[in-house]
């Protein structure tokens, strides 16, 4: 599969971090979740992505102090609709997530905290998260960037507002949670390294 490989050289808060990074997206369904995923990869290539059972997985490349890093990013594909029946497996070894919502949707924000235990209880408390307020190129909103932003503060992540549609701070979401994670992980889980690519 051929990818874009981003330069981010001149960075320095990791040494030593996996070359393999697995990324999860989490949320209601039509918060913009594979929209922003096409929109980061758009142009690594020419295949559609890589789907197991009710997921869709993307790899990206980008090189950091001088090593290059491979992302899969996995899409729940639609499966979220039934999220009481998602599979533990989308969320195992999972080093980094995005936990989206759509800040016109009152009740996408209001079901974050659903998504977050789910998380951490099948990845664990330490995996790193960012929380993305999607389609912020939308007039009319249901939440505030204050609201938002205190929810994020109150289970310490980053929040960030995006749109997928322009790609406003798109790229910025995955390169944040990238740089979270080589700063807060210092070794690699080689299980993890070994099945990350495993449905």
């Amino acid at each position: 599969m051929e990818s874009n490989v981003v330069d981010l050289d001149g960075t320095n808060e990791c040494n030593n971090i996996s070359k393999r990074i697995k990324i999860i997206l989490v949320g209601n369904s039509n918060v913009g979740k594979s929209s922003l995923v096409k929109s980061f990869t758009k142009g690594s290539d020419e295949n559609e992505p890589v789907s197991t059972i009710g997921t869709d997985l993307k790899l990206y490349e980008m090189r950091l102090n001088g090593e290059l890093i491979k992302l899969y990013i996995w899409d729940t594909a639609g499966t979220e609709r039934f999220k009481n029946h998602m599979s533990p497996s989308y969320f195992r070894h999972a080093q980094g997530a995005l936990v989206v919502y759509d800040v016109g949707c009152q009740k996408s924000f209001e079901e974050l905290n659903t998504w977050v235990k789910m998380i951490e209880q099948y990845s664990g408390s330490r995996l790193v998260k960012v929380i993305i307020g999607n389609k912020n190129d939308l007039p009319a909103r249901a939440i505030s960037i204050q609201k938002a932003e205190e929810y994020a503060k109150s289970i310490n992540c980053v929040y960030l507002e995006t749109s997928a549609k322009t790609g406003l701070h798109v790229r910025q979401a995955f390169i944040t949670l990238v740089h979270l994670y080589c700063r807060f992980k210092s070794t690699w889980n080689i299980i993890a390294l070994k099945t990350i690519g495993e449905p």
